[in-house]
């Protein structure tokens, strides 16, 4: 089975805030030492439907989380590729999208973006010698992720929204569900 992963992740020194911001019906989990995930029922609506004036639509928790908190917002459907948006104070500040089917990156201030969540300009530049985004290679597409994962000490796969609400029991790493 596929994973498809969606998911918000915020630094964990803003946990207090992100429980007072949290929407009905989420989820927040503790994903590692660096950072927490919150999953609402809407994160699929940021990348896959855009507003009619390209802007994406952001759930109103995420927009308000973002106005003190930066967000990543990072979406892995990993047969057909992967996507961030890096989200802060309401807007998306940057976003990198990785499609496999067609082969192609869109790019608009992505790896500038990452500076939000304290990712030194080495790491910055070991990202883009690790993710050449002039590349076609699906093979290369495929394998980005892992950099970007590393980069950023996190993995979510098979976790998002719908994962965690069919299956709590599965996942010992809620802190708070609203």
């Amino acid at each position: 089975m596929s994973s498809f992963a969606v998911g918000n992740l915020i630094s964990k020194e803003y946990q207090q805030w992100v429980i007072e911001n949290m929407e009905e019906n989420s989820y927040l989990l503790d994903l590692n030492d660096t950072w927490l995930c919150y999953l609402t029922p809407r994160d699929n609506d940021i990348a896959w439907n855009p507003a009619a004036d390209g802007t994406r639509r952001i759930p109103r928790s995420v927009a308000a989380i973002s106005g003190k908190a930066p967000v990543f917002h990072l979406q892995h459907p990993e047969d057909h590729g992967w996507m961030y948006f890096a989200i802060y104070r309401g807007a998306v500040a940057g976003s990198l999208e990785i499609d496999y089917e067609e082969g192609c990156i869109r790019e608009e201030s992505g790896f500038e973006s990452l500076a939000l969540f304290g990712v030194s300009d080495d790491t910055v530049q070991e990202l883009r010698r690790r993710i050449p985004l002039d590349t076609t290679d699906v093979g290369e597409l495929f394998a980005m992720v892992g950099a970007l994962n590393d980069a950023l000490s996190t993995d979510i796969d098979f976790i998002s929204y719908d994962y965690v609400s069919n299956r709590e029991e599965d996942y010992s790493d809620i802190i708070v569900r609203k």
